[in-house]
């Protein structure tokens, strides 16, 4: 068991060295792409001057996938105070791409003036008049698809990690758990090793900051750029505007989540029985620590199967829910001042599996979701329940 506990130990480090792998590539990425924007405000007093092609051609590459890749490679001549200056750099973006029609349509517009013998607009920096481009715009396409990809990087970065750092330091501990209580699994785990279950309210608070942070530490630089392209009339630079609002609804949510954590605290439900005994009945009492108006809640027990398929990114996590019931509660005084309490009371199903949590790929979840309504943000709380068979059920023809 112990060489076994090692292992699992082993196996969370790893697996928290890979999360910080995809986090650093994330943010790499994300900063790649963000740098486009920096480049395009930098030339914001580059100097159009006319230029004449001395070639243009279309290069085209193919990877491992056998996808194609195109980039336009271009030889330009310009005069600046009086010099002849040659410059081969096309726009701000070096490299391939296959994202839309950008190099096509850049190639068929600049082989045709090559062809006729007309002059193109090339953009020059005036403080180092060998530093010019034929096209100074944004492709908006390029850095949607880069802002998405690093952010899906860093958020499934951060989650390995956090998975990891729950799961790995505590498996020697669970492996010695094990040895001193095998026909109590409920008691393998902290959450249920006593009557007194815990809310989960900080798990969703913490994810609306996250996802609110890293979206608008990206999307901010968009909301700085846009409005210049839209006022020099460059009008497909209003799709940018999109991550910024997405950023907006994201504070909307963190925020909420923040005063609902601040308002009403972690609930706690007390089991009269622990642990919830199957084909019997749940029996516990609901503490809020704060006042609410509501004078019922609103219960939802639920058998839920988490499952997770596939591998790499085809990885997805799924649930399924089995049963449910609904019920209500009054509302009372608790028993300390400005708390509020409710008495909670299922009959519990038989035919329905037990908590498990030996497979995290393939678990089952007792949700019970208390929630009410409340002014300004409603009151929630979420509960997992540790579920097993204890002899308590109740008789045949009591049972639903």
């Amino acid at each position: 068991m112990m060489k076994l506990s090692g292992v699992r130990q082993r196996g969370g480090a790893a697996a928290s060295i890979f999360g910080l792998v995809f986090l650093l590539v994330g943010l790499g990425i994300g900063v790649y792409f963000a740098k486009g924007l920096a480049d395009r405000a930098a030339t914001h007093d580059w100097v159009a001057v006319e230029a004449g092609l001395l070639r243009v051609d279309l290069e085209s590459q193919h990877d491992s996938d056998g996808a194609a890749t195109s980039r336009v490679v271009a030889d330009y001549e310009y005069e600046w105070r009086g010099e002849r200056v040659v410059s081969g750099r096309i726009d701000l973006h070096s490299g391939a791409g296959n994202a839309g029609d950008y190099q096509r349509d850049l190639y068929r517009r600049l082989s045709r003036a090559h062809r006729v013998g007309e002059p193109v607009t090339a953009w020059v920096d005036p403080g180092d008049p060998s530093n010019a481009v034929l096209e100074r715009g944004m492709r908006w396409r390029r850095l949607a698809f880069g802002m998405i990809f690093g952010l899906v990087l860093v958020g499934a970065g951060l989650g390995i990690m956090s998975a990891s750092r729950r799961a790995g330091p505590g498996q020697k501990q669970i492996a010695n758990r094990k040895e001193r209580h095998p026909d109590e699994p409920w008691m393998w785990f902290d959450r249920w090793r006593t009557p007194r279950i815990g809310s989960q309210q900080g798990a969703p608070l913490w994810m609306a900051l996250g996802f609110a942070v890293l979206w608008n530490l990206v999307s901010l630089p968009l909301a700085l750029v846009v409005p210049g392209e839209v006022a020099e009339g460059n009008r497909t630079a209003l799709i940018g505007l999109v991550f910024p609002l997405i950023g907006v609804g994201l504070i909307v949510w963190a925020v909420r989540e923040a005063v609902r954590h601040q308002r009403y605290g972690d609930s706690v439900l007390e089991l009269d029985a622990h642990p919830v005994p199957l084909g019997g009945r749940l029996h516990a009492v609901l503490t809020v620590p704060a006042r609410l108006d509501a004078r019922e809640l609103q219960l939802r027990l639920a058998c839920v199967q988490r499952y997770t398929s596939g591998t790499g990114r085809n990885r997805s996590t799924r649930e399924r829910e089995l049963w449910h019931d609904e019920q209500r509660a009054m509302t009372r005084s608790g028993a300390g001042p400005g708390q509020t309490s409710a008495r909670v009371e299922f009959d519990m199903p038989v035919d329905q599996p037990i908590s498990s949590e030996e497979n995290p790929r393939n678990r089952t979840i007792w949700r019970l979701t208390a929630t009410a309504d409340e002014p300004g943000v409603d009151y929630k709380a979420v509960f997992e329940l540790p579920v097993f068979e204890t002899g308590s059920a109740r008789t045949p023809d009591a049972r639903r």
